[in-house]
């Protein structure tokens, strides 16, 4: 009896160890660290959404302009280099966000729109040499879209897959679903559970790392390619939740938190705010792919949206002013 007692004991203490360790806590000092504007709307009106960057030029989407997508080159931002514009003809796009995916090549920027379902290869270097595919019909809708050599990662508009979903590239049907986590539905109206899961992706094959960080939860999750989870890991003393009795389905009232995240083969860079959405987010983690906080920066001036350069030179970001509109600014980190 003393013996199964013991054994009993035993298991319940695993239990409580384990869900003790199921999050990684952290909660480093900041560096604060200085912006540079090099692209304001003041002289045209500009709402800037997305971004992507290449050590030579970065690529930007701009809602308030026929020129949707438009390259220009860091060293002299103002000047476009080319411009894609909206519509339904080739090489025309209608909502263009920039691909996720940590590639190895240097000279190239990638981008999907979400409703003519095109991808699109940027490569730069004396000129710009573009090339474009159709994506299968049967791959889900998404608002994040990451690839490997072989496959698709994304996050699906309405997240019928869950928390994000691992598809073929060839014939785009889903091979793996991954689940939400954590496991906290219970209180919350189930059509409101796409947007409490919500979250970014970002993916690195040569790593071979999937990390996914959470809109309206404190926490970044790294997961193998498989799609099996490595780390959870939780910024501050506890998980900060949504309140369940929102009347709005995506928690508009409630604070967020990890905005955007994207990489280079070095690291991962997740925009951090814990305040509401309006707010913008002023905090940048910095991890290495296997979970590792490295650094944590605080910016001057709340940001929308992030990339960093291959070389780890810079950030580029979208950031609010105080009209109401976006400004593109750079961030050295050396």
């Amino acid at each position: 009896m003393k013996k199964l007692i013991t054994l009993l004991l035993l298991l319940q203490n695993i239990a409580c160890t384990n869900t003790s360790q199921e999050y990684i806590k952290i909660n480093p000092e900041a560096q604060t660290i200085q912006t540079e504007l090099i692209i304001s709307d003041k002289t045209a009106p500009r709402m800037y959404y997305d971004i992507a960057v290449i050590d030579s030029c970065m690529a930007v989407s701009n809602f308030h302009s026929d020129s949707l997508l438009q390259i220009r080159p860091l060293n002299n931002p103002e000047q476009c280099l080319r411009c894609f514009y909206q519509g339904n003809g080739p090489y025309e796009y209608s909502m263009p966000f920039a691909l996720g995916t940590v590639r190895s090549e240097y000279d190239r920027l990638s981008f999907f729109d979400i409703q003519s379902r095109k991808l699109v290869t940027l490569k730069i270097d004396s000129g710009i040499n573009m090339k474009e595919k159709i994506m299968p019909d049967s791959l889900p809708a998404c608002h994040d879209l990451n690839e490997t050599s072989q496959l698709y990662y994304g996050v699906d508009v309405d997240m019928i897959h869950r928390l994000f979903f691992i598809c073929d590239k060839t014939n785009g049907r889903v091979q793996k679903s991954i689940e939400y986590f954590p496991d906290i539905q219970d209180g919350y109206d189930e059509f409101s559970l796409p947007m409490l899961y919500m979250c970014s992706l970002c993916v690195n094959e040569n790593s071979h790392s999937v990390v996914t960080a959470m809109l309206n939860m404190n926490l970044i999750h790294f997961y193998d390619l498989e799609g099996n989870r490595k780390k959870s890991v939780l910024i501050g003393d506890q998980l900060q939740l949504p309140d369940k009795g929102s009347k709005s389905l995506d928690f508009h009232e409630s604070n967020k938190y990890f905005r955007q995240i994207c990489g280079n083969e070095q690291y991962v860079y997740a925009l951090y705010s814990g305040k509401r959405l309006e707010e913008g987010a002023s905090d940048i983690f910095v991890f290495d792919w296997d979970g590792e906080i490295k650094k944590r920066y605080h910016t001057d001036r709340p940001l929308e949206k992030l990339a960093v350069t291959k070389s780890d030179k810079y950030l580029v970001g979208i950031a609010l002013n105080e009209e109401g509109g976006t400004d593109i600014v750079k961030i050295p980190l050396e």
